[in-house]
């Protein structure tokens, strides 16, 4: 039973794949290359070869021919005689049980449905690769493979790959005495059979239904299957004059299972009829399984109609076939000549039968049981060593992925590291070249300077020079010409001497050193004063208007650098006959922000006579506006509003101004008393030594301090002791009103604060 279902799987995954056409060649190898070389390299040269290879598959030239195939499909590009060449090579090695060149085979054929997605061929190689499984006895291992080759099938929609899949399944349940589930496989690979598949191929899939449902003794529904099963054979023998021999079995087959289901089912007459169909159609040089099913349906048949003899003869035949086959069939061969001899009461023959079927029948469910259980250990170790091999595997991955990963690491940090370094190379690059920039600017800013600077000086120094030497040269110059000559040379050593002072003022601000001495003042009083020292000056041409609605406003700022710089800004340049100055100061609206707006100044003025002087007071003003917190710019044009000077301050809390002046008078008092106690130090040493002389004078006249007093006023007359009584008097009260008035002035300075 075993071997005729793979034979039916077998045949069933050969035919179908392709019709083949009727072979014209000759015999004769010679003849055969002959022809070949004259076909011209298309199709018709890829059937005359698929013929060749198809002719016997068992055959060395079988596997020659599918060679041929398989280099004139790869030369023409054409997939499906590809598969169907490596196909006829896994069939070859599929009966030489070869069962690695199977799986290379089948690696390939994969290799090829994948490429151009046609599973057809792929499907058939994947069944006889697990038949392979079956016809070893390795059972589990062909149910756990065609349950994968079921769930890939059902996922590529492929019915033929179900219907083979299901088959395997049945047969290997049925193997396993697992009937039940070989029953469910039965009739799911029946509805996969489609009425589009060829004859043969539904013969075959109903062939092994039929089979498997006589060997499990199912007869309710296989009246139904062995119907099917016997027109489509009707059908197949009006299409076709040449029959195959593996459907003369498949006849002969469908007979003995009629026969059998017609002695269940006690119809004698039908039995009879079935009977005699399958005599006609055996034939002694079939397949072992096939004779031994005949003999098994004439054995039965006889022991039906009482004729034991004959059905003694039939059995002995049944055992003979059964002896070289599996040891189930043999059991069952024993089991029917057991009954047939009991039946005709010869039961001493009987009984060593009876006991021999008893020792088989335990060592058959102990072997079927060992083998399962052998198979089972076998799975689970090569189950175990599927794991440790994946788990190997996933090992090495993530080894090679840490070392990619490592390696990444590495040369994202070297990249890293060089982009670094030309970065820095870059910046260092560019800020070289922004400080070549910069030097040359400021030489460029110092030549300028230089030269306006030297036009500055030149003309001072050498008006001094000139009215210098014109005194010196001139001694009988008269009265006002010395005064005028002098007060020239004066203005411009003064001028001089300012200018000098400007630049090594720059030069402390550029560098740092400068000291400020930053103390909150109210700024507005500090605008008016400057206001004011600008208004007094004789030469002063300036007409300044301030704007203001501020009272007070406090900021801590540098008092006397703050007054020189707004002077500075507010001042005439000199010869100018009048200039108009805006001055508005402002409050910024929501924040404690402190704004100036100057109209008007010479700073902003762009005439080139006083360019260097304009651009030195400007960097001063910027520079020190700028250490105390401010910020000093000019605006230009814009639109109808003229260039101005903005600068702003921060304002001081009224609070922390408070405790400024707090701690400033507190400061001022603490530096009075120290000097009182210096003072009162240096008085009393002096008025010690006083002490000590008048003493002297005493002790060395024998008078006493009062005595020494009334001589000094008998000394005196009248007139002078009152004269300097009202001296003496005077002079107190002078003291007193000086007192007074410094201390009113300390508290109106205060008062101000």
């Amino acid at each position: 039973m075993k071997v005729k279902l793979i034979m039916l799987v077998s045949w069933l995954l050969t035919i179908g794949s392709i019709s083949p056409l009727q072979s014209q060649t000759s015999s004769k190898v010679d003849s055969v290359m002959t022809l070949l070389s004259e076909l011209p390299h298309d199709v018709k040269r890829l059937d005359f070869l698929y013929n060749l290879a198809s002719q016997d598959e068992t055959s060395i030239q079988a596997l020659y021919y599918s060679g041929l195939l398989l280099e004139e499909a790869k030369l023409q590009k054409n997939s499906k005689y590809q598969s169907l060449a490596l196909y006829f090579e896994l069939k070859f090695y599929f009966f030489k049980n070869d069962r690695e060149m199977v799986q290379h085979c089948f690696g390939e054929i994969d290799s090829v449905a994948r490429r151009v997605n046609n599973y057809d061929v792929f499907f058939q190689a994947y069944g006889t690769a697990i038949e392979l499984s079956v016809m070893n006895g390795n059972h589990e291992l062909a149910i756990e493979e065609a349950t994968k080759m079921l769930t890939k099938a059902q996922s590529l929609g492929n019915g033929k790959g179900e219907m083979i899949a299901y088959l395997i399944l049945a047969e290997a349940f049925f193997h396993t005495s697992r009937n039940e589930q070989a029953l469910e496989m039965i009739r799911n690979s029946y509805i996969k059979i489609s009425p589009a598949d060829s004859l043969p191929n539904q013969i075959a899939a109903l062939t092994g239904i039929c089979w498997i449902l006589d060997a499990v003794k199912e007869t309710v529904n296989q009246k139904m299957y062995l119907d099917l099963l016997n027109g489509l054979l009707e059908k197949y023998l009006s299409q076709n004059r040449v029959i195959d021999p593996i459907v003369t079995a498949a006849r002969m087959n469908c007979a003995d299972f009629y026969l059998r289901y017609y002695i269940r089912t006690n119809q004698l007459e039908e039995a009879r009829d079935f009977f005699q169909k399958a005599s006609l159609l055996y034939q002694n040089d079939m397949h072992p399984y096939d004779r031994a099913l005949y003999y098994k349906a004439n054995a039965e048949f006889y022991r039906f109609n009482g004729m034991y003899d004959n059905a003694v003869v039939a059995s002995d035949s049944l055992l003979n076939i059964t002896g070289k086959l599996f040891r189930r069939d043999y059991f069952e061969a024993l089991v029917l000549k057991a009954d047939i001899l009991s039946l005709s009461g010869d039961k001493k023959a009987a009984v060593p039968i009876y006991q021999q079927m008893i020792a088989m029948k335990d060592s058959i469910q102990i072997y079927l049981f060992s083998d399962q259980m052998k198979q089972m250990r076998e799975r689970y170790k090569l189950d175990e060593l599927l794991m440790i091999q994946e788990k190997k595997k996933n090992d090495m991955e993530l080894i090679a992925l840490g070392t990619l990963l490592l390696v990444f690491l590495i040369l994202a940090f070297i990249a890293f590291l060089i982009y670094r370094y030309r970065g820095k190379q870059r910046l260092s690059e560019k800020e070289s070249r922004l400080a070549k920039e910069q030097m040359e600017e400021a030489n460029q800013v110092k030549e300028h300077f230089l030269l306006n600077m030297n036009s500055s000086v030149q003309e001072p120094v050498n008006t001094v020079i000139q009215y210098s030497n014109l005194i010196a040269d001139n001694p009988e110059l008269n009265q006002a010409s010395m005064q005028k000559y002098s007060a020239i040379i004066q203005k411009n050593s003064d001028y001089l001497l300012g200018l000098i002072n400007d630049v090594l003022d720059l030069s402390r601000l550029e560098s740092g050193t400068k000291v400020f001495n930053l103390s909150v003042a109210n700024m507005v009083s500090i605008c008016e004063e400057a206001i004011h020292v600008i208004d007094v000056k004789s030469d002063n041409t300036s007409k300044i208007s301030f704007y203001t609605d501020l009272k007070e406003v406090y900021a801590q700022i540098d008092m006397e650098m703050m007054s020189k710089r707004l002077s500075e800004i507010l001042k005439s340049r000199k010869g100018e006959v009048e200039r108009k100055i805006a001055f508005y100061l402002e409050r910024k609206e929501n924040e404690p922000v402190l704004l100036f707006r100057i109209y008007g100044s010479y700073l902003c003025d762009e005439t080139n006579d006083v360019n260097h002087e304009i651009g030195l007071q400007n960097d001063m003003n910027r520079l020190v506006f700028e250490h105390m917190g401010g910020v000093y710019h000019m605006v230009k044009d814009q639109g109808e509003e003229r260039p101005y000077i903005f600068i702003s301050f921060p304002i001081c809390d009224m609070n922390e101004a408070s405790n400024t002046i707090k701690e400033e008078i507190l400061l001022e008092q603490s530096v009075d008393e120290e000097m009182l106690d210096a003072e009162r130090l240096e008085i009393e040493p002096m008025n010690a030594k006083t002490d000590q002389m008048t003493e002297t004078v005493t002790q060395a006249s024998g008078l006493s301090e009062l005595d020494m007093g009334g001589l000094i006023v008998d000394a005196l007359d009248p007139e002078e002791l009152e004269a300097l009584k009202e001296e003496f008097a005077r002079m107190r009260t002078e003291k007193l009103e000086a007192d007074l008035n410094d201390t009113r002035k300390n508290n109106d300075d205060r008062s101000t604060k």
